[in-house]
């Protein structure tokens, strides 16, 4: 007979308390992984949270088990409920340093060519802890039966373990597909509502209602990534075996995978070694607020696919793209610029689109709603794509340089209108208002508008 883990109850800064799984994390050898996530925060985030006291555990085994008593037809077992509660436990076992940016920047910035996500190391992290803490006997006293449950585990985690099944076969083995419904707790796949958006929205979303903040400020993780690349050759880490890794190839090794967490900031930025000096100076203008200007943001007309070989090279645009007569004789260099690609994650697809629901009149039934029952106002595109440019110098007059040079860069590539940031000089609104060929209906923030233009 399988039992359903006890909770035992910490600190939490959204409900004052969560409940985490008894005699997994604590007993059973989830407490480096979970110190791991302890040390480890969502990247610009208001609050700075933690990882640690995620609730995604918690929600996880909260819903299946409210499913499995509303709906006794759905044959939820207990072997079902304990596996959802590890999988959402164990989720995000894989975020480094500062979660996203760690893959998403970081990474990309030290591999270019590397597919590599957090989800495939929180398997790596899974089958580690598993392995070293001999856990799979304590899996059977649970209950669990293996292999089937550790690949439903897993599967949860971070999707079909097979992609080369094609359309329209199952392609989970964990469960058949009369449970397709339990893949869509921890890690939606299909609409994208999950617990792990609960979570983010329970902790991140109050702090940002109250501050009038974005939860992710990019600017920080683009000067962290920067600081960890210059960093990168001088910093080891002990790892399996006595083997040493850099930051960036201890996802290679779970062991010393385990020990990258935040700490990094502060070993950076406290250090004496003078092969840590550009990155303890970064980490410097990091803590001072010396961060970069915020130059301008601007859209392309059809969206575009920007590598990190892509954003260089529009730096080295950026940078020359002067106008005809050479402004204040100021040189820039591509190295002065930092250009951001943002979308919101779900490209061009509408996410409604993907969800069922239920009527008060049917249900046991679920049926999709069509565009023609919602409202007319809804937007037409899912997607955004925002190119933002940053400029690391500050003197005010090489800032506005760069903000012509990136005034001019959208011009020349059919961009949108380019946002501007703050009052532009009057040289730099009459260059602006004297170069015909700016775009229709261009007024960059402090330039007069031109009737009929």
């Amino acid at each position: 007979m399988c039992h359903c883990l006890s909770l035992k109850c910490f600190s939490s800064p959204v409900t004052h308390f969560w409940k985490s799984v008894e005699n997994w994390d604590s007993d059973c050898g989830f407490r480096g992984p979970i110190l791991h996530l302890k040390g480890t925060t969502e990247t610009g985030l208001v609050a700075f949270q933690t990882r640690a006291p995620s609730l995604m555990g918690y929600l996880a085994g909260r819903l299946v088990q409210e499913l499995n008593e509303r709906q006794p037809e759905l044959l939820i077992s207990s072997r079902d409920i304990l596996c959802v509660q590890i999988a959402g436990l164990c989720h995000d076992l894989g975020h480094g340093p500062f979660s996203h940016m760690f893959d998403r920047m970081f990474i990309p910035k030290m591999h270019p060519k590397s597919k590599w996500k957090h989800e495939e190391a929180s398997l790596a992290m899974f089958d580690h802890l598993v392995s070293v803490n001999a856990l799979e006997p304590v899996m059977k006293d649970h209950g669990l039966v293996l292999p089937d449950d550790l690949v439903f585990i897993k599967e949860q985690i971070a999707g079909p373990q097979n992609t080369s099944v094609v359309f329209p076969q199952w392609p989970y083995k964990g469960r058949p597909e009369d449970k397709s419904f339990l893949y869509e707790i921890v890690a939606n796949k299909v609409s994208g509502i999950d617990v792990d958006k609960w979570d983010y929205f329970a902790r991140d979303g109050p702090d940002c209602q109250h501050s009038g903040l974005q939860p992710p400020n990019l600017e920080f993780g683009k000067k962290i990534t920067e600081a960890f690349v210059k960093a990168e050759p001088h910093i080891q880490i002990q790892g399996s075996e006595g083997k040493m890794f850099t930051i960036s190839t201890a996802i290679n090794d779970m062991e010393a995978y385990t020990k990258l967490t935040d700490h990094l900031f502060e070993q950076i930025l406290y250090s004496s070694s003078s092969e840590l000096a550009e990155a303890r100076d970064i980490l410097q203008n990091i803590t001072c607020r010396n961060l970069y200007k915020n130059v301008g943001q601007t859209q392309a007309k059809k969206r575009v696919e920007v590598s990190q070989e892509q954003l260089l090279k529009w730096a080295s645009e950026v940078a020359t793209c002067r106008p005809e007569s050479d402004l204040q004789g100021v040189t820039l260099e591509p190295g002065d610029f930092v250009i951001i690609n943002m979308d919101w994650g779900m490209k061009e697809k509408n996410p409604i689109n993907n969800m069922h629901f239920y009527c008060k009149n049917t249900p046991t039934r679920t049926t999709r709603i069509s565009r023609n029952q919602v409202s007319q106002m809804l937007p037409d595109r899912f997607s955004e794509q925002l190119i933002r440019v940053y400029f690391k110098k500050r003197d005010e007059k090489t800032v506005e340089a760069a903000k012509i040079n990136f005034v001019k860069w959208c011009m020349d590539n059919n961009f949108s209108k380019p946002q501007v940031r703050r009052t532009l000089s009057l040289s730099f609104t009459v260059w602006i208002i004297a170069h015909e060929d700016l775009p229709h209906g261009t007024n960059p923030r402090g330039a007069p508008n031109r009737t009929g233009r």
